[in-house]
């Protein structure tokens, strides 16, 4: 039986809108995780940077719903909008806790990433807020609906990154982020030096074998011209 009703229809496309929301948002997490993964070579801060990712996505989730917002078209768009920049700030946390070399205690590695790069995050999110905030008295609705989603996004970015995140890696951060990836790197290129110091052995004792191999052709060739010379 075929549906021929504008409910049907509307059904239809609201479970869709549905499924791209939440395939959104997974994709959003997968790929910071693994870009997380990349830049860090820490399972430790790619775990707490994705949880700090979920947390922006939960609670401007929650803050919309609290103001009675339905998911539509235009809320839609808005929602892929924001997971872009629930991923932004705690990215560059992440990073910059990784700069320093070494074993350095997760304190002074919390304390750098702050200094260094909060002054930067709290530029980026005074402009950005501000400009949401002008989006709000506009006429268009669609412009109205993003100023409010961008708005509640950054201050809760904002919270995420420097609360959230802060957080976790001064109490439970790691001191080497990358100390397992460099032990698994150094391994594989032990291994492969000693690999290639065989192959080279090898080739050595080949090359000894054919010159002894020679040498002994040589002298029997000498004995043989010896033995054959008459008296």
């Amino acid at each position: 039986a075929f549906f021929s009703s504008a409910d049907f229809w509307w059904y239809d496309t609201n479970g869709q809108m549905l499924k791209t929301a939440y395939g959104s948002v997974g994709i959003a997490l997968a790929a910071a995780t693994i870009m997380l993964l990349a830049t860090s070579r820490s399972l430790l801060l790619t775990l707490f940077s994705t949880t700090t990712v979920a947390y922006v996505l939960s609670s401007v989730t929650a803050s919309l719903v609290s103001l009675g917002w339905t998911l539509g078209f235009l809320e839609s768009i808005c929602f892929a909008i924001l997971i872009g920049i629930s991923c932004d700030f705690v990215l560059h946390f992440a990073h910059a806790y990784t700069t320093m070399e070494g074993d350095v205690h997760r304190e002074e590695r919390t304390k750098f990433a702050i200094l260094h790069m909060g002054p930067s995050i709290l530029a980026a999110g005074f402009t950005t807020i501000a400009s949401a905030a002008v989006m709000n008295f506009t006429v268009i609705t669609f412009f109205q609906k993003f100023g409010l989603i961008l708005l509640i996004a950054v201050i809760q970015a904002t919270i995420g990154a420097f609360i959230v995140f802060n957080t976790l890696v001064i109490c439970f951060g790691p001191k080497n982020p990358s100390k397992m990836y460099d032990a698994l790197k150094e391994k594989c290129s032990s291994g492969n030096r000693s690999q290639s110091q065989t192959n080279k052995d090898g080739d050595s004792s080949d090359t000894n074998g054919d010159t002894n191999g020679d040498e002994e052709n040589n002298i029997g060739t000498t004995a043989n011209m010896r033995a054959s010379r008459p008296y």
